[in-house]
């Protein structure tokens, strides 16, 4: 995961803003996509009606919000934290706030300015066209995390490795945490060639090419299953030939890099002690030996 921010800092302010506008702040924009989860918000005096929302812009002077909140009352005097959003976000999006009673801190120079309307227009899908305040800013800022995605939603075809393991922004994060588990697979890229379709492949004896690499590539391992070709090799249409080769039982077992590695080596060592089925089964089917 990494950190999102949105919005001018939630300070202390020379000036104040008045209530019953919906005001878009311009100074920093999102640079994630993913989700607000908390808002700071410091009041010049009690707030009431709060609510926030985080806009897009549609064209012109037209601004869309994409996700809103109630937040309720403001104390006033110092930053207040409100946790346990969910505002989806997306990068270069603003944050809006809207209250119907109070004063919010604010500074009349030196931002980016925000933009401003009569009325409540924190309301998802909501579209109206604002006007700017230039050099302004009121005291908000949002915060958040970009998403977590388990590894069966990086590609459907990991399909259900059960989320065995929260990819943060690429699969580097998880190709970092399985090139070292005991050399049991050695992830020279990354684990990109796994999207091409471990879970999901039938047992019929399609992409045989890559069957034979992989069998070609067990050759030289010293015990247990590694792919010296590319993972590539096993992700084309290896997982469950006949339950010769139990891949995926060994692959979802290393990708969770579970404290007990000997689990998922288990795996590995009984597919090798299985290739001669596996041979068995090309011979029966005329597929002709590797070269």
């Amino acid at each position: 995961m990494a950190a999102i921010d949105v919005g001018p800092e939630a300070i202390d302010r020379a000036s104040s803003s008045t209530a019953g506008y919906t005001d878009i702040q311009l100074t920093n924009p999102a640079n994630l996509t993913g989700s607000i989860t908390s808002v700071e918000i410091w009041a010049s005096t009690n707030l009431t009606g709060c609510k926030v929302g985080i806009f897009y812009l549609v064209s012109g002077t037209t601004y869309k919000c994409r996700s809103a909140a109630t937040i309720g009352n403001v104390t006033a005097g110092s930053k207040q934290t409100f946790s346990g959003l969910s505002l989806a976000v997306v990068t270069g999006d603003f944050i809006g706030i809207y209250w119907v009673s109070g004063y919010m801190e604010a500074d009349t120079s030196g931002y980016d300015g925000f933009l401003w309307r009569d009325g409540d227009h924190c309301v998802v899908n909501d579209s109206a066209s604002y006007t700017l305040l230039s050099g302004d800013a009121l005291s908000i800022k949002g915060l958040g995390v970009t998403p977590v995605v388990a590894l069966s939603a990086v590609s459907a075809g990991v399909c259900s490795v059960s989320a065995a393991i929260a990819v943060a922004h690429s699969l580097s994060a998880v190709s970092a945490g399985v090139a070292s588990v005991s050399g049991a697979l050695k992830v020279a890229h990354s684990l990109a060639a796994l999207s091409q379709g471990v879970c999901s492949v039938t047992a019929n004896l399609t992409n045989t090419k890559w069957l034979r690499a992989v069998i070609a590539g067990e050759a030289t391992v010293s015990g247990f299953l590694r792919v010296a070709r590319a993972l590539s090799a096993v992700s084309a249409g290896v997982a469950t030939v006949s339950g010769a080769i139990r891949v995926l039982r060994g692959l979802s077992a290393t990708i969770t890099c579970s404290s007990t590695v000997t689990a998922s080596l288990f795996h590995v060592r009984k597919a090798v002690r299985t290739l001669a089925a596996v041979r068995n089964l090309l011979a029966v089917r005329n597929i002709p030996p590797v070269r």
